[in-house]
Parts: structure tokens; C-alpha cells; sequence
């Protein structure tokens, strides 16, 4: 039961990651990891995109250019959230599209 609160739980903000990785600590498993490792990939790349956003704005020449192109990424970026907290409700350990994959290799720190 723990294993799917861990899974699920970090899909649900940064602070839900924070409180779901203190779970995943007390009784590792690694669906918990599997999870907690794409959503921290998930919620860099929202970062940044956020970071692109604000720098964007100060400069108006740019903004009606790329405004389209960070809605697009935004969109895209709901959906990998939305194809992971799926896999999550249904306890299994499936990469998200693009980004997945790469997850598992860049934060291995993250284990069972």
C-alpha cells in the first residue's frame, strides 16, 4: 500500500514530492524510486521553463515570438505529468515518453 502513497503522492506538487521521498526513505521500494526519479526530471524541466518564461517577459521584442513555443512545451510537459500520474494510479512502473528513460539515468541517488 505504502509503495503506491509514495507513487502517487510525489505526481502531487514539489511539496508532495518532498513529503513522498521522507516516505520512500522510511520503506524504499522500487516503484517509489522508479516515480520519484521521473517527476524530479519533470519538475526540473518546469522549472526551467518557468526561469524561460519570466526572462521572456522582461524583454518584449522576443515575447510575441516565443509565447507560443512555451505554451506548447507547458502543454507538453501536463501531459508526460498526466502519462505518469496514470501509470502511478495503477502501480506500474512505466516510463514517461522522452523524458522517462532519461530520469532513471541521471538521478540513480534516488534508489530502492
Amino acid at each position: 500500500m505504502l509503495r503506491n502513497v509514495v507513487a502517487i503522492l510525489c505526481y502531487c506538487t514539489f511539496v508532495g514530492w518532498v513529503i513522498a521521498y521522507g516516505l520512500h526513505r522510511r520503506a524504499k521500494t522500487p516503484l517509489g524510486a522508479f516515480h520519484l526519479r521521473q517527476t524530479f526530471l519533470l519538475y526540473v524541466l518546469s522549472l526551467s521553463l518557468s526561469l524561460a518564461d519570466g526572462m521572456i517577459e522582461w524583454n518584449p521584442v522576443y515575447r510575441p515570438a516565443l509565447s507560443p513555443v512555451l505554451v506548447l512545451w507547458g502543454t507538453a510537459l501536463f501531459v508526460l505529468w498526466l502519462v505518469g500520474l496514470i501509470g502511478a494510479l495503477n502501480g506500474a512502473a512505466r516510463s514517461i515518453p522522452l523524458i522517462g528513460k532519461k530520469a532513471q539515468e541521471v538521478f540513480p541517488g534516488i534508489t530502492a
